[in-house]
């Protein structure tokens, strides 16, 4: 129920926004892959690099190469377990509107981790656009006693307009 209530508010947010005239974004994750450094964990077993999920992606501009964003989702981990994240962060235009850098700060809990736990973590981002659409690439490092595994995400935003 709570999750249906969710995606309710984000679409009705995606529709309002649809005709915004500022230079603000409202986006939709849809997550992804994952590719992992180490093939396979301590125990021998594979990681799953199919990591289906959504989010939203909300960009606030500072100036034209200048933003902050606000993002959260869900997705499929590489342990089989949801993860969930919330995140705030910076980027950068390299390349004005089609290669950004940036460093989102990230609480990000999963059951693969500590279901009880909710992890901090800042997280560099490498985000190539065309139009509305932007594939993000995230560094997953290793942290000691949290993550072991070091690896590399890959994901869809779609933003309402351009």
């Amino acid at each position: 129920m709570r999750l249906k209530i969710k995606i309710f508010i984000f679409i009705l947010f995606f529709v309002l926004n649809l005709h915004s005239k500022q230079k603000n974004e409202l986006g939709f994750n849809i997550y992804g892959l994952s590719y992992h450094f180490d093939r396979k964990s301590i125990e021998g077993e594979s990681f799953n690099e199919f990591n289906p999920g959504i989010g939203i992606n909300y960009v606030y501009k500072l100036s034209n190469r200048n933003a902050l964003f606000f993002e959260s989702g869900f997705y499929n981990d590489s342990f089989q377990n949801i993860a969930k994240y919330f995140s705030i962060g910076y980027k950068f235009d390299l390349i004005k509107d089609r290669l950004l850098i940036g460093i989102p700060l990230t609480l990000y809990n999963s059951a693969s981790i500590d279901e009880r736990k909710w992890i901090f973590a800042p997280l560099p981002i490498l985000s190539v656009r065309y139009k509305m659409l932007v594939i993000n690439s995230v560094y997953l490092p290793a942290y000691d006693d949290v993550n072991i595994y070091p690896a590399l995400g890959l994901y869809l935003t779609i933003y309402n307009h351009r």
